[in-house]
């Protein structure tokens, strides 16, 4: 049909991923172009951006659901240019995904801080995945047993 190939969605070569060309109908703006990305990154930005008080405007579109890309539109203070902008969310949003990766692997994590666990059991039933239990000291072990699944070790995958 009219589709594009599968691999346009994902496949990226040296120097695509970024373009960032100068609004000229307003001033202080700029569109940043993020080949193979789409609105879960363009979201997750905007709401970034939109946390600096130096920037009047921040919003994203996908222009049609068969190109892969995001377009961010970014209007800043006279005395802020907008790939500072850019860059600052950029970086913000890094330290918080860090922070929340690192929290979260000592809360969830096998033997974390407060004894809770985590299991990985693939469930013997047609049409289910992985699936992930949270619970305390034997936790896991009752809720697989509750589902009448055979017990197994935390981190256990088969």
């Amino acid at each position: 049909m009219n589709a594009p190939p599968a691999f346009e969605s994902f496949l990226l070569f040296e120097g695509e991923k970024i373009t960032i060309n100068k609004d000229t109908k307003v001033p202080k703006a700029c569109l940043f172009t993020i080949n193979k990305e789409d609105h879960t990154l363009g979201n997750i930005i905007k709401s970034q951006l939109l946390k600096d008080p130096q920037v009047l405007f921040a919003g994203y579109k996908v222009p049609h659901p068969l190109e892969h890309k995001i377009i961010i539109r970014v209007q800043t203070t006279p005395d802020y240019s907008p790939q500072e902008a850019f860059t600052n969310a950029i970086t913000d949003l890094i330290s918080e995904l860090s922070l929340l990766e690192e929290r979260f692997r000592v809360r969830a994590g096998p033997g974390g801080a407060d004894g809770v666990g985590w299991t990985l059991a693939r469930v013997p039933r047609p049409g289910t995945a992985l699936a992930c239990f949270f619970g305390g000291p034997q936790g896991e072990a009752a809720v697989m047993e509750e589902q009448g699944l055979p017990p197994q070790a935390p981190g256990h995958v088969d």
